[in-house]
């Protein structure tokens, strides 16, 4: 399955700081050799997936926003993915713009336009939930 998604931090309205990226090498499989690059290529067995990192305006180490792309439906993405959305403010949107949060108190701090966002409990309702709006768009 190929899939897009994107995370962003987000505080009171606005684009924020986001997570420090140390931390997000502990939940991803990134080569040292890669780790300090803003764009990973992860492994997970024969799967891949490809990170764009954007980091912060005023710190490289701390990351605003993630793009994830690739052929992946290996859980342990996913689930690193819902572990980074419950670290910080982070909205996931799919490529077909449906947005998720993994937590309530996550919508207060989006913008107006976002707040209808989806509150998902695990990594496997982020999965299905591509797969349908994959499938609604192409039907569209």
């Amino acid at each position: 399955m190929s899939f897009e998604v994107s995370l962003s931090s987000y505080f009171q309205g606005h684009v924020s700081g986001g997570v420090r990226r140390a931390m997000l090498q502990g939940l991803v499989p990134v080569s040292a050799d890669s780790a300090k690059e803003n764009t990973w290529l992860l492994h997970y067995g024969e799967q891949q997936c490809r990170v764009e990192l954007k980091p912060s305006a005023y710190d490289s180490n701390t990351i605003s926003s993630l793009h994830f792309s690739g052929e992946c439906s290996d859980p342990a993405l996913w689930n690193a993915i819902l572990r980074i959305m419950q670290r910080e403010n982070f909205v996931c949107s799919s490529e077909h713009g449906v947005l998720f949060v993994a937590k309530e108190s996550v919508r207060a701090h989006l913008p107006a336009d976002m707040q209808s966002a989806h509150v998902i409990c695990d990594a496997e309702e982020i999965l299905r939930a591509v797969h349908r709006n994959r499938a609604e768009a192409a039907a569209s």
